[in-house]
Order: structure tokens, then sequence, then C-alpha cells
């Protein structure tokens, strides 16, 4: 997937649908860059923004997005335990080890 996502590749990233995204970019929920006609989705600003609906839902305190992360990699068989956490973070995010 390149840097910039299309309304399609976000929609598959999401689990939503083409109409939800084009809903949530007019209501401003999604952060979006419009190129002409076309709308695109940086990555790494849909990471951020993902990442800040995580850490305000469900009544959570800034700094628990670290123990989310875990659960969700735990969950996904990408890491055991919180030793490797962080390899296992970055790999999944960024595809290698920092």
């Amino acid at each position: 997937m390149s840097e910039l996502m299309t309304v399609d590749e976000l929609a598959e990233y999401l689990g939503i649908t083409r109409d939800t995204v084009y809903r949530k970019v007019k209501t401003g929920e999604i952060p979006s860059i419009r190129i002409g006609r076309l709308l695109r989705f940086p990555k790494k600003t849909i990471e951020n923004w993902l990442g800040q609906k995580i850490t305000h839902a469900g009544g959570m305190k800034p700094g628990d997005e670290k123990e989310v992360i875990h659960l969700l990699l735990k969950s996904a068989g990408v890491c055991t335990g919180p030793e490797d956490l962080s390899d296992a973070h970055d790999k999944y995010l960024y595809g290698e080890a920092k």
C-alpha cells in the first residue's frame, strides 16, 4: 500500500463501505486531502487518527494505548509478551523492527 490511500483502499483498511468513507469525509470525521477531484488519505495521518480514536474511546486515559496496541498485536499473533511489543509494533506498522 502506498503512502496515499484511495477511497477503496481506505474502505478496505477500515472495514467500511465507500459510502461510509465519503460520508465521514463530508462531515470532517476522517482526515483527507483533495488532489483535484480525487480524495486521498495519507496512511500515517489515518494511523494517527485511529490512534486518537482508540485513546479516547471507552473511557481510556492517555497512555493506555500501549496496552491496547499490545492486546491487538497479541490477538493477531504478532507478539506474545510485553518484551517483544516494541519490535512487533514496529514490524506490524513499518514492515521491520527498528
